[in-house]
């Protein structure tokens, strides 16, 4: 898949790619904290997750 591709290439998977990802699994699990780890990797990914 692309996300295994990019991680192969030492890439960073766009942020909304890795968002959509994230808020599904949130949605879809009964607990209200969570510890996400390697996330963000950088400003853009923290900007962008901040938005949702």
């Amino acid at each position: 898949t692309m996300i295994q591709n990019m991680i192969k290439e030492g890439k960073i998977v766009p942020s909304e790619v890795t968002i959509k990802l994230l808020a599904r699994a949130m949605k879809e699990d009964k607990n209200d904290k969570f510890l996400i780890d390697g996330f963000p990797r950088n400003e853009e990914n923290r900007s962008a997750f901040e938005r949702v």
